[in-house]
């Protein structure tokens, strides 16, 4: 085949865009903390892909209000197709000289800067009396939270002296979800002594209003005596332990001001709006992709609700299945949940979508809030000539357009000889691969599959989501949310039905919630359904199960012989 006129543009384009890709850098700059005390360190981590010389950054305009105590680089290389993008790393260890607002100025990295950013210092910490070298304390960030709402927990270990075989007991709470948060680890200097603190931080959901208890929390280690050498091993060392108080925190119910159905307790909840084409430029039977985001600080995914797309007479949704994700940010976790649909006209006209409003509570200001996508009008045009229904439809040739049409489609002389050439050379190319492909299946040993260990968090996430389908108060989707939770507790012999899911427990109570699923699903009269009960019922029933099945929680280890200056 000949190239045709428009070959050299398209070669010219598509090495434009692969030459801008591997130039462009994007510089990006993060604190670990935002909030510290004096004399403790916190971690400037700067970002940035591709060429960007983050070896050769000029740090020196944090000299002012920073003592920088030390910095490591990384760099890691990933090739996807036609593009190759390197994406480096700097990590500066700072110390403020000043407690307040302290600025940390934009930094210059090649052409680009980084964006400037705050740390809040607050006041040395005060140690306790005596001459304690290990201290181990709890703190949550409220004394008192809303059912279903975020309590960040953090444990937090002191030590001026070398420790190892470090260990702290597994957090485990009645009626309440735990999610382990990254660990932090940072040097801390207290009237001229060193420390190294690390803090180990939970996400906690309380699942039912009233006392959240939280037993005390044990630290075991060995303290290593300084100046030992490869022969003192296990000799002069000292077991520390030490134990946190038990806390109790008041969980609050929900409010009666709040009436809506999903009942959803945050610090701060967004919703955008976006589109893969505009819908004011559709005509009839094309088609655009609509995608509702909601993003929620203090949640997790599976606590917020799905989007309903409601069809209109002329336009028609197919949706797409959700996207449930959750980040781990500085607030705790953010949940996100991502709905999207197909939108297709199928008359031309003016058509109106409806207002989106998502209610939630403002755990702050303690005040039911909305997050709102507003209405929108859209004009449908009729489908274009070339894809009208008519043209669409083939017709029945006649002698005159039977003979024009084999005219139409008669190859040229060197078409009869090119393409023959090419279907054959395809052809025997697709026999050489069946060949190779089936050679290989009859030599290649079979394979064992793997056993994962991510069974526990798919059990998490399933039952968050019957949660949350029981906040909701929607009894079908209470009815597939538990029918999938349960499966993933006896894969082997995964329940259908709710009479399925009622036999794998054996408990009367349950059997009798799962009856009132089925009167509010199929009974003939109106039946308002709440799904508080179920909720309570499937918390115990959940716990019973985990303590027959599932082995008991062991020590949860810390940074592996970490030491302190």
């Amino acid at each position: 085949m000949k190239p045709t006129g428009n070959a050299p543009r398209i070669a010219l384009m598509l090495s434009l865009a692969l030459f801008s890709t591997c130039t462009m850098a994007a510089v990006e700059a993060i604190l670990d903390r935002t909030r510290i005390a004096m004399g403790d360190s916190v971690q400037l981590i700067i970002s940035a892909t591709n060429n960007a010389a983050l070896e050769d950054l000029d740090a020196a305009p944090l000299n002012d209000d920073f003592q920088i105590l030390g910095s490591s680089y990384s760099s890691s290389s990933s090739l996807s197709f036609s593009n190759r993008s390197t994406r480096q790393q700097l990590v500066l260890e700072l110390a403020p000289r000043r407690e307040g607002t302290v600025r940390i100025p934009s930094l210059t990295v090649g052409q680009d800067r980084t964006p400037p950013l705050t740390l809040i210092v607050g006041p040395a910490p005060a140690l306790p009396e005596g001459d304690e070298s290990v201290i181990f304390e709890v703190e949550v960030d409220r004394d008192k939270v809303y059912v279903q709402s975020q309590l960040i927990l953090t444990l937090r270990l002191q030590q001026s002296i070398n420790l190892e075989r470090r260990s702290i007991s597994e957090l485990t709470l009645d009626h309440a979800f735990v999610k382990p948060l990254e660990q932090r680890r940072f040097n801390r200097t207290i009237d001229g002594q060193n420390w190294l603190v690390t803090e180990i931080r939970y996400a906690v959901f309380p699942e039912q209003s009233g006392t959240l208890e939280i037993p005390a929390q044990v630290f075991s280690g060995q303290a290593v005596p300084q100046g030992r050498t490869v022969f003192d091993r296990g000799r002069g060392r000292q077991m520390v332990r030490r134990s946190t108080a038990a806390l109790r925190i008041d969980v609050l119910p929900k409010p009666a001001e709040y009436t809506a159905a999903t009942w959803l307790p945050v610090r701060d909840l967004t919703v955008e709006e976006s589109w893969s084409t505009p819908p004011e430029g559709l005509r009839v039977g094309e088609s655009t992709t609509r995608t509702i985001t909601i993003t929620a600080l203090g949640a997790q995914g599976a606590q917020l609700p799905p989007i309903q797309f409601p069809p209109s007479d002329g336009l028609k949704y197919y949706p797409d299945q959700p996207r449930i994700t959750e980040e781990e940010v500085p607030g705790g976790l953010l949940g996100i949940r991502e709905d999207s649909a197909a939108l297709v006209p199928t008359r031309a006209g003016n058509y109106r979508i409806p207002e989106l409003r998502i209610p939630w509570w403002d755990v702050q200001s303690e005040k039911i809030r909305y997050a709102v996508v507003p209405e929108r009008e859209i004009t449908i045009k009729p489908a274009a000539p070339q894809t009208t229904l008519d043209s669409a439809m083939p017709v029945a040739p006649t002698q005159d357009t039977a003979s024009m049409n084999v005219v139409t489609r008669a190859p040229a002389r060197d078409d009869n000889l090119l393409w023959p050439i090419v279907a054959a050379t395809s052809t025997a190319g697709w026999l050489l691969t069946l060949v190779y492909v089936w050679r290989l299946r009859r030599t290649a040993p079979r394979m064992t599959p793997t056993s994962t260990d991510d069974s526990s968090i798919s059990e998490q996430r399933a039952f968050k989501q019957l949660q949350a389908a029981c906040a909701s108060g929607r009894p079908s989707a209470a009815r597939n949310a538990l029918i999938n939770w349960a499966a993933r507790l006896e894969s082997a012999k995964a329940p259908t039905s709710l009479d399925e899911v009622a036999a794998l427990f054996h408990d009367a109570k349950l059997t009798e919630e799962l009856r009132q699923i089925d009167a509010a699903l199929f009974s003939a009269d109106q039946i308002q359904w709440q799904g508080t009960s179920l909720a309570d019922c499937l918390t115990k029933v959940r716990g019973a199960w985990q303590v027959k099945h599932q082995k008991p929680p062991q020590s949860f280890h810390l940074y592996p012989q970490a030491q302190a200056n």
